[in-house]
């Protein structure tokens, strides 16, 4: 972990490593994101153009409940994910980390944002680009609940 990284440090310890990590501004030519911290929720909205990849996560003592959001101009047409992840790669999906929750220690937090990152990476130009394919298999999803969903 970074010096810089330590989310410890609460909402900006965790920014700071969502930042490390996804690379949205260097490697992607999204803007400095929006951030903000309500209560116990910290929030993070990158865009670029009318794209935007949406984060929030829950923090009290422990990390909670950590969304990522991809949204496409056409709002319809938003996911997370995780959802991308599952009809995307099953290979990857299964190697997901184990531990899951509402209460991850910071490592486990690095450990889930680092598996996520990669993924994104792996596959930014479906993520990024025309992400139609990918919006409409988490559509199907959705309706079938979890599972394989047929290309």
């Amino acid at each position: 972990m970074s010096a810089g990284a330590d989310v410890s440090k609460g909402c900006r310890g965790f920014i700071e490593l969502f930042r490390e990590l996804f690379r949205l501004e260097s490697d992607f030519a999204y803007d400095e994101p929006l951030v903000s911290k309500r209560a116990h929720e910290c929030t993070a909205i990158f865009h670029k153009g009318e794209r935007s990849v949406f984060m929030i996560v829950d923090y009290v003592e422990f990390y909670g409940a950590l969304t990522i959001e991809i949204r496409p101009p056409d709002a319809t047409d938003r996911f997370c994910l995780h959802e991308a992840i599952e009809v995307m790669d099953a290979t990857y999906h299964a190697a997901r980390p184990k531990h899951r929750g509402h209460q991850l220690t910071a490592e486990q937090l690095r450990v889930w944002l680092e598996f996520y990152a990669e993924f994104l990476h792996r596959h930014s130009e479906q993520l990024f680009g025309d992400s139609r394919k990918v919006a409409e298999r988490v559509r199907q999803l959705r309706r079938v609940g979890s599972g394989p969903v047929s290309n």
